[in-house]
């Protein structure tokens, strides 16, 4: 993008020298310092347009990226031509969110807000210019810096050159933790987490062993032992304060914007109940689409994480659920396909084949639904709404 910075000068000079050089016919020095003029323009114009050729821009954030904490962000301008560059601006637009909701200030007019701009007198062959700004990420999830502008207007000043530079930088923003918790007086929830409590006693976890009593329950019956000793012997566990649950993500490419939002904000909260009941969790959701996450230089994240038992490592995986994956939860297997205590389910909506596949497990399931099934549920399962918190 071109713009002259001193028009009216060069306009009005040129004017008066062709007027002149027109009305008299013994000056034609005046046609010689009128195309000494113009030269002077074409060289104002090129000086600039050589510099943005030799102009690179380069990105780094210092500090973790998290909701509501603000980030620096380093804008380095680096000379890579044979000559010293002069006279030459940097501005640095704020990034865009992919979670953002539409028609906010996290969309996509946001790229065109500016974040910081500098000038730079003169930089030297290979020299570099830094430039720090700051913002304040308001969503989690995927963020992209798509581009950068600089200016030249060259030794002489007479006319600019802009350049939008295409220099992708992505970075992933963490959630925090949430302000509200969800509420777990629902004696559905509390008898499903006690249920699960039950289950997640496995036998290496057995501190020692006594006679059966009556209103035991029969599922801590240790039947090995029962056999040696002829009578029914009642294995006692270690209280362990961690029990293992599985929590199951549904968000793909077919869900609209606002459904996806739902379930992101949902599953931040849900995630936030199992960290707080202490629960060792295994996190799924459908695949992420390698190809979304190439474009922007970033490794595809892993979406079948197992043993997850501190917030922060909750955020993180979070922060990577993004609206990529081509299939939802038709794609992936029944929740009881996967030995665990606990099955919470935070989705738009229930698949009935999950209802078959799941028919010869009996563990416990939370489901968060948006849509309520329009067929009847196991007696195992508990359906949860997303108002419930």
């Amino acid at each position: 993008m071109w713009k002259l910075t001193a028009p009216l000068i060069v306009l009005f000079l040129t004017a008066i020298f062709l007027f002149l050089a027109a009305t008299n016919i013994q000056g034609g020095w005046l046609y010689f310092v009128d195309a000494l003029l113009w030269s002077v323009v074409i060289l104002g114009g090129a000086l600039p347009l050589l510099q943005m050729r030799s102009a690179e821009i380069r990105r780094r954030l210092k500090g973790e990226p998290v909701v509501g904490q603000a980030l620096t962000l380093q804008t380095q301008l680096k000379s890579t031509g044979r000559w010293p560059m002069s006279f030459m601006n940097l501005t640095e637009y704020a990034p865009r969110a992919l979670r953002a909701r539409k028609n906010t200030s996290l969309s996509t007019h946001q790229e065109t807000e500016v974040l910081g701009q500098s000038f730079v007198e003169s930089l030297k062959r290979g020299g570099t210019h830094q430039q720090e700004s700051q913002f304040i990420p308001e969503v989690a999830g995927l963020h992209v810096f798509s581009r950068a502008q600089t200016g030249s207007f060259g030794p002489l000043g007479l006319m600019g050159v802009y350049r939008r530079h295409r220099a992708p930088f992505a970075f992933v923003v963490k959630p925090t933790l949430p302000q509200i918790s969800l509420k777990v007086n629902a004696p559905e929830l509390q008898q499903a987490l006690k249920v699960a409590h039950q289950k997640s006693q496995q036998p290496e976890d057995i501190s020692h062993f006594r006679d059966y009593q009556a209103g035991d329950n029969r599922r801590s019956i240790h039947w090995r032992n029962s056999a040696r000793q002829h009578h029914l012997v009642v294995g006692e566990a270690r209280q362990e304060p961690l029990q293992r649950a599985s929590l199951w993500v549904n968000l793909h490419a077919q869900q609209s914007r606002e459904v996806a939002l739902q379930i992101m904000e949902q599953a931040t909260h849900v995630a936030h109940l199992l960290h707080e009941q202490q629960l060792v969790v295994h996190a799924i959701a459908p695949e992420a689409s390698s190809d979304f996450w190439q474009a922007y230089d970033l490794t595809p994240p892993q979406r079948n994480i197992p043993e997850i038992r501190q917030w922060e490592a909750f955020s993180t995986w979070l922060a990577h659920l993004e609206q990529d994956a081509a299939a939802g939860f038709e794609a992936l297997s029944a929740p009881g396909a996967n030995p665990s205590s606990l099955k919470v389910l935070v989705t738009d909506r229930v698949p009935a084949t999950w209802l078959e596949e799941n028919s010869s497990h009996s563990d416990p399931v939370i489901c968060f639904c948006i849509e309520t099934p329009s067929f009847s549920l196991p007696s195992h399962w508990t359906l949860q709404s997303f108002s419930s918190f």
